[in-house]
């Protein structure tokens, strides 16, 4: 929906403390931005990480920082009623 919000789920990093960065895609055929949001206590969230998502461009936040024991990702849609849209993520060592 027009300026709707998708959040994650909260994943738990607690047993894999192996994973130090993450990466995030967004595409989508109207703009929206797109974040990452970590937390301590899974109730207290911190945007560490945001960027715009132009029109039918991708757009990449690469290699951030996991800095605390959970995380969630957000997408908020822009002023338009999207059609197309893809949200990936991945972590890494």
């Amino acid at each position: 929906a027009i300026s709707a919000a998708f959040t994650s789920t909260a994943i738990d990093l607690a047993n894999s403390r192996d994973f130090k960065k993450l990466n995030l895609y967004a595409w989508a055929d109207q703009t929206g931005t797109m974040k990452i949001e970590q937390s301590w206590d899974n109730s207290t969230w911190v945007k560490t990480h945001e960027l715009s998502v132009a029109i039918n461009t991708p757009a990449l936040i690469s290699n951030a920082d996991i800095l605390m024991r959970y995380v969630r990702l957000v997408y908020t849609n822009g002023a338009t009623l999207q059609g197309t849209f893809r949200f990936l993520c991945n972590m890494t060592k």
